[in-house]
């Protein structure tokens, strides 16, 4: 039987560089680690995720529209998955890659995204 387990080190908020009042960052929600919004403009911080293993790694857009999540299963394999800042529904953040394991994530200003995946 193969076991993952995933270790998460708290970290300061990933905040969206064209709009800084809008930032994503782990919290506990019912005793998993999940994605959080916040809004230091309005002090809302809500749940991005709520999976049962919980979501140990995101980021948020430059311009603050979206945030970024990894739905992955118990063997770390997944996708890039997105939803709207202000919420919505999740979709496919790079439609026609194949699922992987995460190996780093970037985006430009410019709305580039350079996105690693391993087999």
């Amino acid at each position: 039987m193969e076991v993952s387990i995933r270790l998460v080190v708290p970290e300061l908020p990933s905040v969206a560089e064209r709009c800084p009042h809008r930032a994503v960052t782990l919290g506990d929600l019912n005793g998993a680690c999940q994605a959080f919004a916040i809004d230091s403009r309005t002090g809302e911080r809500r749940p991005v995720t709520d999976r049962p293993q919980g979501t140990a790694r995101y980021a948020i857009d430059p311009d603050g529209e979206r945030v970024w999540w990894f739905d992955d299963d118990a063997r770390g394999v997944g996708r890039w998955r997105v939803q709207p800042f202000t919420g919505g529904p999740d979709t496919d953040a790079l439609p026609g890659t194949a699922s992987g394991r995460p190996a780093g994530l970037a985006m430009a200003l410019d709305g580039t995204v350079a996105a690693g995946l391993s087999d």
